[in-house]
């Protein structure tokens, strides 16, 4: 992890920024030490809190070396980077359980169940779909690609790839990860340098994207059909 040193007098006025390293020169996500600080908090109380879990479904209780244990017979992932949106993450909940996606990894300020927040969009579901929690997407990316996971992010940029063309020309494969990030800033810079494909839905109006939870559904539901 590297430290950045910002000056008194800057004013960041989100949870965190997109930035240059001094020394490798590669664009990475920053976040303050007081945010990752709650970070690092929220992964110990999700590792207690899946520790029953876990046991009560005959899994060992590893984050890394039982990755593909968790995967159901879909063969579908999630991974969810900076959901800032409670709302948003029970609603992706719910679409993950009506499709069949298991499971999924939480990372970032994604918030965790249980939580009253995501149980008013979840309706349950959060319960039903088996997650984990990573500190960083790159916590768990390098173990999914190292057992054959293809990681599909959801990303809309220069370089990304309209879903559907990359579904019609046959490129994508299960098992499969779909990766999507915050509400505003989309995925961070080093997510985006681990994912195999960068996928983005095409946009006939005026806006340049869908809400979080409206392009998982959306992307989700053509992976799960075509695939």
């Amino acid at each position: 992890m590297a430290i950045y040193k910002v000056d008194a007098s800057d004013k960041v006025k989100s949870s965190f920024v997109n930035a240059i390293c001094p020394q490798c020169k590669r664009s990475g996500r920053v976040k303050s030490l007081e945010i990752i600080d709650t970070l690092k908090r929220r992964e110990k109380n999700a590792e207690e809190r899946q520790k029953g879990q876990l046991e009560n479904n005959q899994l060992q209780n590893s984050k890394v070396r039982n990755i593909t244990s968790l995967f159901e017979q879909g063969q579908f992932a999630a991974l969810l980077e900076d959901i800032r949106s409670l709302w948003n993450v029970g609603s992706i909940f719910r679409t993950a359980d009506a499709i069949g996606v298991s499971p999924m990894y939480l990372s970032g300020i994604t918030g965790c169940p249980p939580s009253k927040a995501i149980s008013k969009t979840a309706l349950g579901a959060e319960f039903c779909v088996s997650w984990q929690y990573f500190y960083h997407p790159l916590d768990i990316i390098p173990a999914l690609k190292e057992a054959g996971i293809t990681i599909v992010g959801l990303e809309r940029n220069g370089q990304s790839i309209h879903l559907v063309d990359l579904l019609k020309a046959k490129k994508l494969g299960k098992p499969l990860c779909l990766v999507v990030g915050n509400e505003n800033a989309g995925l961070s810079p080093e997510t985006i340098q681990h994912c195999d494909y960068l996928c983005d839905l095409p946009m006939k109006g005026t806006k340049e994207s869908l809400n979080v939870a409206s392009a998982f559904a959306v992307a989700a539901y053509f992976i799960n059909e075509f695939i």
